[in-house]
């Protein structure tokens, strides 16, 4: 396991970067749970969906100048299919996992700021948008051999369709 301030480092290298523009974003994953109570840790990150690739640009050429390992051409391409990108810290040893896009339509409105380490408090996502995600996960994971299948899948689109069949979409629209 990572020191905390390890993990810190590495996390506010690239928030500073998307506050720098003033790009919504909140944590996900791992850390929401350890922000709820709950005992475990990744490294996620939810940028705002409305990354495109026409104004791209001038977040390649902040992690340039970062001290982050990545491809611009991996960004690009995961930008247009709202797929996820990988960033590594080469000072920390850490990888970020980057979601350009909302699984969950409006949840970058609802986030809530928490303390995640001492003096510094950062969007999270909302513990019902939290809880959705974890439920898309675990219904993406059951479905695993559908990546292998010829036909795409709309993970956003799948992923309002659970929670209207949950009775949940309230929750996410």
């Amino acid at each position: 396991m990572f020191p905390v301030e390890s993990f810190k480092n590495t996390l506010l290298k690239f928030v500073s970067i998307l506050r720098r523009r003033e790009v919504p974003f909140h944590l996900t994953g791992g850390i929401t749970g350890v922000a709820y109570g709950e005992p475990r840790l990744t490294q996620d990150i939810v940028l705002e969906n409305k990354a495109t690739l026409d104004n791209l640009n001038w977040l390649i050429d902040e992690l340039g100048r970062s001290d982050f390992i990545f491809s611009a051409d991996s960004i690009k391409q995961a930008v247009q299919n709202e797929k996820m990108f990988q960033l590594f810290d080469s000072v920390e040893a850490l990888k970020l996992d980057v979601y350009p896009r909302e699984m969950i339509e409006g949840e970058l409105t609802r986030s809530n700021v928490v303390e995640i380490f001492e003096s510094t408090t950062l969007p999270i996502a909302s513990r019902i948008d939290a809880a959705i995600s974890n439920m898309f996960g675990i219904t993406k994971r059951s479905l695993k051999g559908i990546s292998k299948s010829p036909h795409t899948v709309d993970s956003p689109k799948l992923c309002r369709r659970n929670t209207r069949y949950a009775g949940l979409s309230q929750f996410s629209e």
